[in-house]
């Protein structure tokens, strides 16, 4: 599994549609009512990267995507989560802020930006 299939399988380990950003989609096809977009970018060998995923819920209410992010923080731990991939593992740690609410432009969607660093520990 290289870098960019590791992050895409970390971001949909959490029941939600993981959309890479810079993906080309049909945008004729409707979204899920809650889904996750993440950013993608890898390094090389010790270099660290700050990455962003947001979190999108179709809601009135900040109690189940706020719920979702404290899950996936839990998930990521204090010590960070490390990964296999080809050739070494990624290593991912909370960012800070880790979670941030952000205003969307319907008033029935919810939407929070949660920060990661990445660490690349692989010979490639």
């Amino acid at each position: 599994m290289d870098k960019a299939q590791a992050l895409h399988e970390f971001w949909s380990s959490f029941s939600l549609v993981a959309i890479d950003e810079q993906s080309a989609y049909d945008e004729t096809i409707d979204l899920p009512d809650n889904y996750i977009t993440y950013e993608v970018q890898t390094a090389n060998f010790g270099d660290s990267v700050a990455l962003t995923a947001s979190l999108w819920y179709k809601s009135t209410s900040w109690a189940a995507i706020t719920q979702k992010a404290d899950e996936i923080a839990e998930y990521i731990g204090w010590g960070g989560k490390v990964l296999p991939i080809d050739y070494g593992y990624i290593w991912i740690k909370l960012g800070t802020p880790f979670a941030q609410r952000m205003s969307a432009e319907q008033d029935n969607i919810r939407r929070i930006v949660l920060n990661i660093s990445v660490d690349f520990l692989s010979a490639t």
